[in-house]
């Protein structure tokens, strides 16, 4: 089944929102797959953050989603991270691509996703991916595509852009 979450751009709520704290942690088990989100601070997130637990807590699965028109993050897959598997999805004019800052527990996964023509967030953020605090939780970051090349992008004050040059034999 595939869902369409429409809205105005760039609006403050959240696209999907898992909602979970240290008193009434979510509990895991989350399936999050193939959504289209459209506007928001964050197009697919939870709390808390930076709590153990995090926003998923563990044993998740985020993949196959289209993410746009985000304020901050695409994907936050920040705090937690025990078995959290982000992969296959595509994210696109948000602020970041994917948050994983930081997982406390791991292993989080992050693998085959697209991020392409970001746009600079509410906050000046710009980056494929946000990675926060110092942890000894283990993440996983194979096989993704980072495309740097939007006008937002490239216009970034003290950005360096190169155009491609083909080189003779």
């Amino acid at each position: 089944m595939r869902n369409s979450i429409l809205g105005a751009p760039r609006n403050y709520g959240d696209g999907i929102y898992v909602l979970s704290d240290d008193n009434r942690p979510s509990g895991g088990g989350h399936s999050i797959i193939n959504n289209r989100v459209w506007g928001g601070w964050d197009g697919i997130g939870g709390d808390e953050e930076y709590a153990l637990h995090g926003g998923f807590d563990q044993d998740s699965m985020i993949s196959g989603n289209v993410v746009s028109n985000c304020w901050d993050d695409g994907i936050q897959a920040e705090g937690g991270g025990h078995g959290v598997i982000v992969s296959g999805n595509d994210v696109s004019r948000c602020g970041t691509g994917i948050a994983f800052a930081a997982p406390t527990t791991g292993p989080l996964a992050i693998t085959y996703n697209r991020i392409h023509d970001l746009t600079r967030g509410l906050l000046g953020n710009l980056n494929c991916f946000k990675v926060g605090e110092p942890t000894q939780a283990v993440t996983y970051l194979n096989h993704n595509d980072c495309e740097v090349d939007s006008p937002a992008e490239i216009g970034w004050p003290g950005a360096h852009h190169q155009p491609s040059q083909q080189v003779a034999d």
